[in-house]
């Protein structure tokens, strides 16, 4: 026997996207198929030529998606202080709180950046038995890898450096949002004018040359203590990496715990994350 099924299916939110936008139907192809949300704020990758159709094609997404507003990708994230590239083509501003794994981030998509494809490494950074522990963030940004450790694992204290003034607001108001402002100690200035001394583990979580930072990191950490080293590594070119750490920049004096890859980052270029111990 038939069953007689009533309704109509569910559009996909592409689908919706594809059936709400007022742009030529000869560009409906080219419509992204992909986005990235952060909180409740969309963020498309668009082909030059939809640009003029940035209005339509952001209302469309945002009815869609459910979000307030919707960027599109202008360019690299670039910069010392890594500055997202976006414009805006739907609603007023970029700010929003993005909840994940018990966290609440309070940013600006605009001015801060943030990915959503890290999403596996601060789950990971959570589970991390730092119960007592003093903490040193050196690269905080809004608290993107230490904020999951502050409200899962209940570390003593996370000095938290942040050079940026902009992204360090966010920082100060990701903590409230928390209510974590007794664990940490933040402050707006290059971590390499901290001074820390004994710390159990030590986050360096930036991309670019970050080996560069290892003895500033080594500076800080007590005999056995953990380092977090970030970077962007050529791919095919882990064993390489990992004898510069040991070698040119540890200089004997960590040994490498993991090694693990975070995301891919571009099409020559990983994001990977070595976690260190020094050894004193």
């Amino acid at each position: 026997m038939k069953v007689r099924r009533s309704g109509k299916a569910r559009l996909t939110p592409y689908s919706l996207a594809v059936s709400l936008a007022d742009v030529p139907d000869r560009l409906k192809y080219l419509l992204p198929r992909k986005w990235e949300t952060v909180g409740n704020i969309a963020i498309l990758k668009l082909r030059d030529e939809l640009r003029p159709y940035d209005e339509q094609v952001g209302s469309a997404y945002a009815r869609a998606l459910g979000a307030v507003s919707v960027f599109a990708v202008e360019g690299l994230i670039s910069g010392e202080y890594r500055r997202p590239s976006l414009r805006l083509i739907y609603g007023r501003s970029g700010e929003t709180v993005h909840h994940e794994n018990g966290v609440d981030y309070v940013i600006d998509v605009a001015t801060v950046m943030f990915s959503s494809a890290n999403h596996d490494e601060r789950i990971r950074m959570a589970a991390l038995a730092c119960e007592g522990e003093t903490i040193v963030d050196m690269f905080a940004g809004i608290g993107h890898l230490s904020m999951p450790i502050a409200v899962h694992s209940a570390p003593a204290r996370i000095i938290a450096s942040e050079a940026s003034y902009q992204t360090y607001r966010y920082l100060l108001r990701t903590i409230d949002a928390n209510g974590v402002r007794d664990v940490y100690d933040a402050v707006n200035i290059d971590n390499r004018l901290l001074e820390v001394k004994g710390a159990d583990r030590v986050i360096m979580g930036y991309l670019m040359n970050t080996r560069e930072w290892l003895d500033a990191a080594i500076g800080m950490c007590r005999k056995g203590a953990t380092i977090h080293l970030h970077e962007a590594v050529r791919r095919n070119a882990i064993d390489e990496w990992k004898e510069s750490i040991l070698s040119d920049y540890g200089m004997g004096r960590v040994a490498i715990r993991s090694v693990r890859r975070v995301k891919g980052y571009s099409a020559l270029l990983d994001h990977m994350v070595a976690d260190l111990t020094y050894n004193g």
